[in-house]
């Protein structure tokens, strides 16, 4: 299982059918949604999580990842990304792609702080960047979807510190989503 380091207290790590952090976060977003008097959320996201990680042997390149905050002890599940890799068009090597995130149910519910969700995308962004130097999922571009305006918001500032930190890194928005090239150049930055 893959862990990525620690952003603002935010790690991205892999879920599989040995480690079980999907049901464990499925478990704890029930309780916040009986909290919300809701039953149900995002079934079809995550009936294509359980999809991802029952296939893994035969999806190597493609995963789910479980963006936690917290210690075993008392670990919050964020949310969860679904990765994969692919060699695009118009781009040289390797591209991770986030395809799509799901935030947990109380994200929907309540009044979030914006540094919160600022630390949120840091998760997913820098995180991202690490599933990228995996040699498993070793990639020369990192894209991430943006669902909305919102999100773009969020990403935007953090991304172009990116660049501050190496001038070779090149980050663009291209319609919903977010391009990060020379991902490599970063490894030993964060």
């Amino acid at each position: 299982m893959f862990t990525s380091k620690s952003y603002l207290g935010l790690k991205l790590s892999e879920a599989t059918l040995d480690n079980k952090l999907l049901e464990k976060l499925e478990e704890q977003w029930k309780g916040q949604l009986l909290a919300y008097g809701e039953v149900e959320y995002a079934e079809t996201y995550l009936e294509h999580a359980r999809d991802v990680i029952r296939r893994q042997a035969e999806r190597a390149h493609a995963g789910v990842y479980v963006l936690t905050r917290g210690e075993d002890d008392a670990l919050f599940y964020e949310g969860l990304a679904h990765f994969n890799v692919a060699e695009l068009p118009k781009t040289t090597g390797k591209t991770l792609r986030a395809v799509w995130i799901l935030l947990a149910p109380r994200f929907d519910f309540d009044d979030i702080e914006e540094e919160e969700l600022a630390a949120i995308s840091a998760g997913f962004i820098y995180g991202g960047i690490d599933v990228a130097h995996r040699p498993e999922t070793e990639a020369d571009h990192y894209k991430l979807f943006l669902k909305n305006i919102g999100d773009r918001k969020m990403a935007h500032g953090m991304a172009y510190s990116l660049r501050a930190r190496n001038p070779s890194v090149d980050v663009a928005f291209k319609g919903n989503w977010l391009h990060i090239d020379n991902v490599s150049t970063l490894k030993d930055q964060l």
